[in-house]
């Protein structure tokens, strides 16, 4: 005897992504080759944080967990929450629709905990297991970089380490080895270049054999709000390299990082899992010195800042062309969020006036997303993704 099978789909919307304030709405297909009785047949859509981790050991171990739901809709196709109906054989076809709260926070996976969203459509059977078939879908929480001031400036970190050197009873300290980045501003999209600066002073007796950038993704876990009972993922989501420098040398280096598909910064919006990214450079030492490393905040978004709107700078502008202006107040509002250029493959809000200088972003798998459990290991969040960046530079390097 074939299974029940269940079929859920998206109206439009195959990629699965929607932006917080729309209509998420979807069918369902439902297959019976045998007569069912069940108190009801019903679709849940959820919305949920969730971390687990543990902490000391043997008899001391303790367990931390924390939940937070921002959806938890149900609507019955058939019967209710008490009786019985016998439903026959055949071919059952459903729709659903949930209007989204504005202000839901992305899908985020990480490895200790998630923010995910689902379409369950659940077959309550007295008697006997329930049978569930789920579908994930991405959120995404609009980030606009434009609406942050503070970003539009570029940013600049140093580093200063020294290092000792030990013959028999004592010990002597060598001169520092200096390290100044800057980056044009402070927040970038997913598909946009990171373009660093680095002056690199080495008056140490050490020589550094290259030079590491990554941009690593910070995912805190919180058990509830404002708890102190607190664990994270350090995660390095791309990193590139350059030349080292030799001990009493100086050298200047400018090193360009792509940043990949991942969720935009988010420290405010759930309780429970927070989202902050950073730029970090370590020098690569020998076995017997520890690296230095510098790490520098940047913020992830949905939106690029826009050139005319980049501060105490002159920008050095490639292709493509500068931005026309855009009024990032009415951003928010999701008539107006970017879609895909063409087709059913985007979320379905109406489109937007196309900006020129920027192509609307596609909408691409997370890097490094790794489900928690076996029931999501076949989805991964998919983020916005700009192709046709505006320029940032500054600077350029002889």
């Amino acid at each position: 005897m074939s299974p029940t099978t269940c079929e859920i789909s998206f109206d439009n919307n195959p990629s699965r992504v929607f932006y917080g304030g729309q209509l998420l709405s979807g069918r369902v297909v439902l297959k019976l080759f045998k007569e069912k009785t069940v108190r009801g047949i019903y679709v849940k859509i959820i919305g949920r944080a969730y971390c687990k981790w543990t902490t000391g050991s043997k008899d001391n171990k303790k367990t931390h967990i924390g939940e937070e739901y921002y959806l938890n809709n149900k609507t019955f196709f058939v019967g209710g929450e008490s009786g019985e109906v016998v439903v026959q054989p055949g071919e059952y076809n459903y729709t659903f629709s949930c209007a989204l709260p504005p202000a839901l926070p992305t899908s985020v996976e990480g490895d200790t905990g998630f923010i995910r969203y689902s379409v369950i459509v659940n077959l309550d059977r007295p008697m006997w297991p329930d049978q569930e078939f789920e579908e994930f879908f991405t959120v995404l929480k609009p980030v606009n970089l434009n609406d942050d001031l503070t970003l539009r400036y570029p940013v600049s970190r140093e580093l200063r380490k020294t290092f000792f050197i030990c013959c028999l009873l004592c010990c002597c300290e060598t001169g520092p080895f200096f390290v100044n980045a800057r980056l044009p501003v402070g927040g970038y999209t997913a598909g946009q270049t990171i373009e660093l600066f680095l002056d690199i002073n080495n008056k140490s007796d050490q020589t550094f054999y290259k030079l590491q950038v990554q941009i690593v993704k910070h995912i805190q876990y919180y058990t509830h709000a404002n708890s102190s009972r607190t664990t994270s993922d350090v995660i390095e989501l791309a990193e590139e390299t350059c030349g080292g420098c030799d001990k009493n040398q100086a050298k200047t280096y400018t090193v360009n990082v792509v940043v990949p598909p991942v969720p935009p910064t988010d420290e405010s919006t759930s309780n429970i899992v927070k989202v902050t990214y950073r730029l970090r450079v370590r020098g690569s030492a020998d076995c017997c010195r520890e690296d230095p490393v510098l790490d520098m905040p940047i913020t992830i978004g949905t939106y690029p800042i826009l050139l005319s709107n980049v501060l105490g700078q002159n920008v050095i502008t490639q292709q493509p062309t500068p931005f026309a202006s855009y009024p990032s107040d009415s951003y928010n509002e999701p008539a107006i969020l970017p879609l895909l250029p063409s087709g059913d493959s985007g979320p379905t809000a109406p489109p937007f006036t196309s900006i020129e200088g920027i192509d609307p972003p596609t909408y691409e798998e997370a890097t490094s997303a790794k489900p928690t459990d076996a029931d999501a290991k076949t989805f991964k969040p998919s983020y916005p993704v700009f192709r046709r960046t505006p320029s940032y530079s500054t600077e350029t390097n002889n």
